[in-house]
């Protein structure tokens, strides 16, 4: 798969804290734990301020790699406000490719992987040709009157640990290869809750990161 440099360049211990991080437990109570947990020690005199960035709920943690890079937001444990350190949950990444415009990476699911549905009957046998977490190809020969800038107001993408996650997304670019239609569709991201996102982010970043043992 393009786009593997970030992954290539981890040590293998490195790789299996990273997967040992994010594994998920099939139990949704266990999924709502953190792994792990950052602490970040400030400078003498920087405290407050480090403190109030923090808080803000806008910290991210960037991983450059060569190509791509990991972008982590890094959630304020509840419990440790108002102690001497502020420690931070790191969830799962949001995966951007930089070569050329920067965008959220795209990853190509195995045959029938990711299964779409639209609720409004346009379209009839999508196959997702590869996804991200703003958005998703799809191609289709039964759409062949669909043009740009239509909205499909509800998509429920069904991802392979069998979440499921409903969002509208717009067309913005029709291909044609043969007699299949390919569309370029934008999710809509004021639909997705945070547990959309999480699951998006998870499906993208296992699917991305994943090696055969």
């Amino acid at each position: 798969m393009a786009g593997d440099g970030l992954w290539n360049m981890l040590t293998a211990e490195e790789r299996r804290f990273l997967r040992e991080l994010f594994r998920e437990s099939a139990a949704r109570e266990a999924d709502a734990e953190p792994r792990r947990q950052l602490a970040i020690e400030a400078d003498d005199g920087q405290d407050e301020l480090v403190r109030r960035v923090l808080e803000s709920g806008r910290a991210r943690l960037l991983l450059d790699g060569d190509g791509e890079a990991m972008q982590y937001t890094l959630n304020v444990d509840p419990a440790s406000l108002g102690g001497e350190t502020v420690r931070l949950r790191a969830r799962y990444p949001v995966l951007i490719d930089r070569r050329g415009r920067a965008r959220s990476l795209r990853v190509r699911p195995k045959q029938g992987e990711v299964r779409i549905r639209d609720h409004s009957g346009r379209l009839r046998q999508p196959d997702v040709v590869d996804i991200s977490t703003t958005g998703v190809y799809l191609s289709d020969a039964t759409a062949g009157g669909l043009s740009s800038g239509v909205h499909f107001s509800v998509l429920d993408l069904r991802l392979p640990n069998r979440e499921s996650v409903r969002v509208g997304g717009r067309v913005v670019r029709v291909g044609r290869v043969g007699a299949q239609v390919g569309l370029a569709v934008e999710f809509d991201r004021s639909d997705l809750d945070a547990e959309s996102r999480s699951a998006l982010r998870r499906y993208v970043y296992e699917r991305h990161s994943y090696r055969p043992s």
